[in-house]
């Protein structure tokens, strides 16, 4: 019996390699047609998104109300008509307050009911007063040394008739401006051609007192009539400046010494607060305008948080640890740049931020020297307290 090996099948390898390439390009089509349906199904969906927001929209408009003739939006029909008027144009009576501040402005001779006089207008006014002055002088009262009043009711007349001639001196107000009144213009011309010196202490000191003496609305016109000597004039709203200055400068001086009653209070208001009491900006601000109305706010946030009210600080002496620490803080915050300090208080609980400065420059900063003063040190502060004495002599 014969035993025959089995045959090997050969193939050839061109079929093989055409084979592949046709499979690979089949791929290739495959790849390529799935790409272009993609495309298309994004094409679909974003078609889509336009026409249903087209319907939406669509649906809207059929369900608003149509807006009014001519105005393109409906909230232009407010435009025209004030907020708290009516449909039928009326309006609510003025409340209490609305009448007091109506009465105040016109007892107020200053009050401006009108725009800030412009260079223009300032300029328009100041020509037509010495136009007028030229023309109403006479040669007897040149002679005599006499000088003419000034008609101001005329002034005003002119310059209105100058605004209505001249669209840049209209320019700068609004369509609802008012003509200038007499007043007003002699009280602004008195402004311009005054000489600009600073009120003395004097000169404050009776304001004072007559604002104090007056029962109502102080008469600024009167003050400052009273004030005006034959070198020097005083405006009326220059002495209301002046006062308004001072009070502003005594509430926000930093020489604002809280009294033992206004801390016995503050420290009840906290206390009956309880621990829910934040101390943010907000319960500042009523502390300040219904417990001490004639502090600043900031004064009041450093009382509460960095005084004698905080039951957490210590007011005691300062121990060696507490001065070692603090030097050795110092040290690490010295080359860091900005301000720094605020972040002492974190390693120091206990010591607020002001106490913990002044036991810095005090005591322990080395740039300042401990040695008690020499003769020669002496005798220079002495001469540099005289020649600032003799200075604030010479200005005032």
């Amino acid at each position: 019996m014969v035993h025959r090996q089995p045959t090997v099948p050969t193939y050839d390898a061109q079929p093989l390699t055409d084979a592949f390439t046709a499979n690979r390009r089949l791929q290739y089509a495959v790849l390529r047609n799935l790409r272009e349906l993609a495309l298309q199904k994004a094409n679909n969906r974003a078609q889509a998104a336009k026409l249903t927001a087209q319907a939406s929209r669509r649906r809207m408009e059929a369900l608003c109300v149509p807006a009014v003739i001519g105005n393109p939006y409906r909230h232009s029909i407010w435009k025209n008509r004030g907020f708290f008027t009516g449909p039928d144009g009326s309006t609510p009576p003025p409340n209490p307050d609305t009448l007091k501040r109506r009465k105040l402005e016109q007892e107020s001779f200053y009050y401006h009911l009108q725009p800030p006089w412009s260079s223009k207008e300032s300029n328009t006014l100041s020509s037509i007063v010495q136009h007028l002055r030229i023309e109403s002088t006479t040669e007897e009262a040149i002679i005599e040394g006499q000088e003419q009043q000034i008609d101001f009711l005329q002034v005003a007349e002119q310059l209105q008739q100058q605004r209505v001639k001249n669209v840049s001196l209209s320019s700068s107000l609004p369509k609802t401006a008012l003509p200038r009144t007499a007043e007003e213009c002699r009280v602004h011309y008195e402004q311009l051609i005054r000489k600009r010196d600073m009120i003395t202490k004097a000169e404050l000191q009776r304001i004072v007192e007559q604002v104090e003496a007056a029962s109502k609305t102080p008469d600024w016109f009167a003050i400052g009539k009273e004030l005006s000597t034959a070198t020097k004039q005083r405006t009326g709203w220059e002495c209301f400046l002046a006062y308004q200055n001072m009070l502003r400068q005594s509430c926000q001086s930093s020489t604002i010494v809280f009294t033992a009653e206004q801390d016995e209070l503050l420290l009840k208001y906290v206390a009956a607060m309880g621990p829910q009491l934040v101390l943010d900006g907000s319960q500042v601000a009523y502390m300040a305008a219904n417990i001490a109305p004639d502090k600043p706010r900031s004064k009041i946030f450093k009382r509460l948080n960095t005084s004698l009210l905080n039951p957490k600080l210590k007011h005691d002496a300062w121990s060696d640890e507490e001065e070692r620490k603090l030097a050795i803080v110092m040290k690490m915050y010295k080359s860091s740049p900005g301000n720094d300090l605020h972040q002492l208080v974190y390693h120091l609980p206990g010591r607020s931020m002001k106490s913990v400065v002044d036991k810095w420059h005090r005591t322990l900063n080395p740039v300042y020297s401990t040695i008690p003063f020499t003769a020669a040190e002496d005798e220079a502060l002495l001469q540099a307290a005289r020649q600032e004495e003799s200075r604030e002599r010479r200005r005032h």
